[in-house]
């Protein structure tokens, strides 16, 4: 069925990601995990005001921070985040902050972002 587009003050939506953690239990394999992050869709100017900048930096490190940035900035919140004993983690900028941290998590996010934004549709497994 094809709805009809309604122009929105802001474009918010969720997104699956997926992400493969090391297996604790299966040496040299990984676990999938899925979780799901509500974006925030960026307007073009302020897309390319950032690409340009990115373009600008000297450094591995000051690109990665500025990409770090950029998430921060569309991440807007998460469900089906646990902890170890299973209960629910909110969404905070010090939790998105920790999640980040992890390579294996982060990389998922934003290539999860760059689909969406692409209009990519989820891979089907």
């Amino acid at each position: 069925m094809i709805m009809k587009f309604v122009l929105q003050e802001e474009f918010r939506f969720w997104w699956p990601v997926e992400v493969k953690v090391p297996s604790a239990e299966k040496p040299g394999k990984f676990d999938k995990q899925t979780l799901e992050v509500e974006f925030l869709a960026m307007e073009m100017e302020e897309a390319r005001e950032l690409a340009e900048q990115w373009s600008r930096l000297k450094t591995d490190e000051e690109k990665s921070d500025h990409e770090h940035d950029l998430i921060k900035r569309v991440v807007v919140n998460w469900r089906n985040v646990d902890d170890d004993d299973g209960e629910a983690v909110d969404f905070s900028s010090d939790n998105l902050d920790r999640m980040l941290g992890i390579t294996f998590v982060r990389i998922p996010i934003y290539r999860a972002y760059g689909a969406a934004m692409a209009g990519e549709a989820r891979a089907k497994n």
